[in-house]
């Protein structure tokens, strides 16, 4: 099923509203500051020790309104609680993933975003070992600074490399239940212009 990994929202009210609703993401959650980014003064994250960083919210500065910010596990419930919330905000980048655990499925993918780049042209870029073991492989559509940018990877050999220190490869494998093959696709959307920001504040994960 298609989800959100990373939300990223413009949010048309007081940090404290907007910090104390990201609260209701998980129990126990204590604030941190940190300094801020891309013009504004402060990083206000929200985490603690179990969870990690849970939620950012940058705030202050050259900024009239607060910018949040969840990524990973944290961006689908997230985005869920912001639309709950605040309807009205406006999206500057969401990443939208689906996992495949079908044999086969990243050679399959792709072909398909191979044939993509060759009938548009598009940039492709290539991670990981493509010719010998074809473990780690990560392709790579449009170039970083594109608008849309597709990467498909070998998310079975992210996720080991992940929890390697927490036990012996069988013992990791089946504790989390990783198939023996999962390919994660991946869009990344930077939606440009107003009316795009705002529309995709209340689009659907496979719709995007």
């Amino acid at each position: 099923m298609a989800g959100f990994d990373w939300y990223q929202a413009t949010i048309p009210s007081d940090v404290d509203t907007v910090v104390e609703a990201l609260f209701g993401l998980a129990d126990g959650l204590a604030i941190s500051h940190e300094r801020g980014l891309h013009g504004y003064g402060q990083s206000t994250v929200l985490g603690n020790e179990e969870h990690g960083p849970v939620a950012r919210v940058m705030h202050g500065g050259t900024h009239p309104y607060p910018h949040a910010v969840l990524s990973g596990e944290w961006a689908q419930p997230g985005s869920e609680l912001i639309r709950a919330a605040f309807p009205v905000h406006s999206v500057s980048r969401l990443d939208v993933r689906e996992d495949f655990g079908d044999v086969g499925a990243y050679d399959a993918i792709q072909g398909q975003l191979v044939g993509a780049a060759k009938r548009h042209r598009l940039v492709v870029g290539t991670a990981g070992d493509h010719l010998v073991t074809m473990k780690g492989r990560t392709v790579y559509l449009g170039a970083p600074s594109s608008a849309v940018r597709l990467r498909l990877y070998d998310k079975r050999a992210e996720m080991l490399a992940k929890y390697a220190s927490e036990g012996d490869r069988a013992t990791v494998v089946k504790a989390l239940g990783i198939p023996d093959q999962l390919a994660r696709l991946e869009a990344q959307i930077r939606p440009h212009g107003k009316e795009a920001k705002a529309r995709f504040a209340a689009i659907e994960p496979v719709e995007a």
